[in-house]
């Protein structure tokens, strides 16, 4: 669906789709659910990333309002995205729009080095969010997601297996961030990939290679659901 956060639109084909951090689920034409942060807390939140001179985008299931640094901080020669992340950043700039927007499924945010630890911003937050460290790294500065406290994965599992009508001991996560982290807790197999975080490790039932060495389809194969 063309109207929905692009990772829906690229899969469209899919069963089933979990994005927006786990704030959005969609079965089919089924919306499961959608927890949007509200416009006040949008405006705490980029307050309290602006004042630490960061670098934030809002993703939610209809747009995606970047601030007027993100494209050049991705670009950059020496941000550590320049070569990996250009693709992505041509598929996501179709659904850019300007200012805050009125809701929200999640905000993915930098900070230089030194300027705020994590902890800090944790407790900063408006009430009802809450924050983990952000699955696109790129080693340099700190970089954290922060969503609704009640959108996780874990819950978005349980949401699909409920509506599709099976157990959900009959489910694989596979996971290699801080925010698979409660899906892996919850399924029937939780995998981690090989470089994944200490902390989806320790939840894991099973560690593949990592995801440059076909850690993915090495999983499959150790599960005994491909050849």
């Amino acid at each position: 669906r063309s109207t929905l956060f692009p990772y829906t639109t690229l899969f469209r084909s899919a069963l089933a789709v979990i994005t927006g951090a786990d704030a959005h689920v969609q079965v089919g034409d089924d919306l499961l659910c959608d927890l949007r942060i509200g416009a006040g807390a949008i405006q705490e939140v980029t307050h309290i990333l602006a004042d630490r001179d960061g670098t934030w985008i809002w993703q939610g299931p209809d747009a995606i309002h970047p601030c007027d640094t993100f494209v050049d901080y991705f670009s950059a020669a020496d941000s550590g995205f320049a070569r990996e992340w250009s693709i992505y950043i041509q598929l996501i700039s179709p659904f850019f729009r300007p200012g805050l927007p009125d809701s929200s499924s999640k905000c993915t945010a930098y900070l230089p080095t030194g300027s705020a630890r994590f902890e800090e911003i944790e407790e900063a937050l408006p009430a009802g969010l809450t924050m983990v460290r952000g699955s696109v790294d790129n080693g340099i500065d700190l970089n954290v997601e922060i969503t609704r406290a009640d959108a996780t994965k874990g819950t978005a599992l349980r949401l699909i297996t409920d509506h599709l009508g099976f157990d959900i001991e009959q489910t694989i996560a596979l996971g290699d961030s801080d925010n698979d982290i409660e899906a892996l807790k919850v399924a029937g197999v939780g995998v981690a990939m090989g470089n994944a975080t200490p902390g989806v490790k320790a939840v894991a039932d099973m560690v593949t290679a990592p995801i440059t060495q076909d850690g993915f389809a090495r999983a499959l194969h150790d599960l005994g659901l491909i050849g």
